[in-house]
């Protein structure tokens, strides 16, 4: 008898019970990928017209695959984009606990924290990453700046000089290099590298508005008029002159804190100024004595009364002021700021009441 046959077939057997036993499982997975795969696309393709829409489908797709931290990192990236920086934090961070440890993901978590000014929990990630890829100039802004943040002025300074190395002649880095001089209290340093910066062919209003403010510090409150004056009008240079000028009787945290551009987060480190009896919130400075009576009078209310008090300009020129009443501390008078600028007075700002 041939026993070919007979063993043909139940090797065919024996081969189609081992394909009905896995393919369950099998199946399952591929399907899996396969869902995952047309998620992550769908999420593509709405990214741009509906950013909602697609953030709904990375989260789906993270679903679909718990060990997978693409579709999370595509989700970081979106809500980056958008600005959610409490969701992009969320969300590598859920991709970094799947695995995800590039210095990519650690930057983007450490930016996404400093947007929300933690800078202490941004200050590890951005380490990390920076280890590894010091020449990135993007990576030495955020790290430099979570060392300027916790008042770590010398190892910002050694971070910026780090990245410039590698990008020579990134004016955000220089900029930021100044700034962060000028927050440790080295102003003339400062002015150097400032002075650079606005000097080259690219620089931008930012740039020149970082160079005046040091001047103001500075005490050359005329340059800096001359200065900003390039990119606006003069009434509205001489508001920015004097609310610079202001920050140079504040507390060492707090001014150093208006210099970097994070003044409201130093708020409740400020408790009173020694050298000051309050503070006062600058509301505008009209043009006739009439309008600022008038603006002071519909100000006036909650509690709070305002003041006209009459002055001069850089230029000599009579100027009219509303002021509010001295409040007893920086953060009070920092929340009425705040409060004034919500109404639609954007140029409202702090300053010191001197001892008289």
């Amino acid at each position: 008898m041939n026993i070919a046959l007979p063993v043909a077939l139940a090797l065919a057997v024996a081969a189609c019970a081992a394909e009905t036993l896995q393919s369950p499982t099998m199946s399952a997975a591929t399907e899996a990928a396969g869902s995952t795969q047309a998620l992550l696309a769908s999420a593509e393709a709405a990214r741009g017209a509906d950013p909602d829409e697609a953030a709904e489908l990375y989260r789906r797709a993270a679903a679909a695959a718990p060990d997978d931290p693409e579709p999370l990192l595509r989700l970081a990236t979106l809500l980056t984009d958008s600005k959610d920086w409490a969701g992009a934090a969320a969300a590598y961070e859920a991709a970094i606990s799947r695995g995800a440890s590039d210095d990519g993901t650690r930057w983007g978590l450490g930016n996404a924290l400093l947007a929300q000014g933690r800078a202490e929990a941004a200050l590890p990630h951005l380490v990390a990453a920076h280890v590894s890829r010091s020449g990135d100039p993007r990576i030495a802004a955020a790290l430099g700046e979570a060392q300027d943040r916790l008042g770590r002025h010398d190892e910002a300074r050694a971070t910026y000089e780090a990245g410039l190395k590698a990008a020579p002649q990134d004016l955000g880095l220089r900029m930021r290099l100044g700034l962060s001089r000028a927050a440790a209290g080295d102003l003339a340093a400062a002015l150097d590298i400032l002075n650079a910066v606005a000097a080259h062919d690219g620089a931008t209003a930012e740039h020149r508005r970082s160079l005046a403010l040091v001047l103001s510090l500075s005490g050359d409150q005329k340059r800096a008029m001359e200065v900003l004056q390039s990119d606006m009008d003069g009434p509205a240079a001489m508001r920015i002159v004097a609310q610079q000028a202001a920050i140079r009787a504040l507390p060492q945290d707090a001014r150093a804190a208006a210099i970097l551009g994070h003044e409201a987060e130093s708020g409740s480190a400020v408790a009173r100024m020694p050298s000051a009896k309050g503070f006062s919130v600058h509301a505008a400075a009209p043009a006739t004595e009439k309008a600022a009576r008038d603006l002071a009078a519909k100000l006036t209310g909650n509690g709070v009364r305002y003041n006209v008090v009459r002055g001069t300009d850089a230029q000599q020129r009579i100027i009219y002021r509303v002021l509010s009443e001295p409040m007893p501390s920086y953060r009070a008078a920092s929340q009425l700021a705040r409060a004034l600028q919500a109404r639609g007075i954007k140029e409202a700002f702090v300053r010191p009441v001197p001892q008289s």
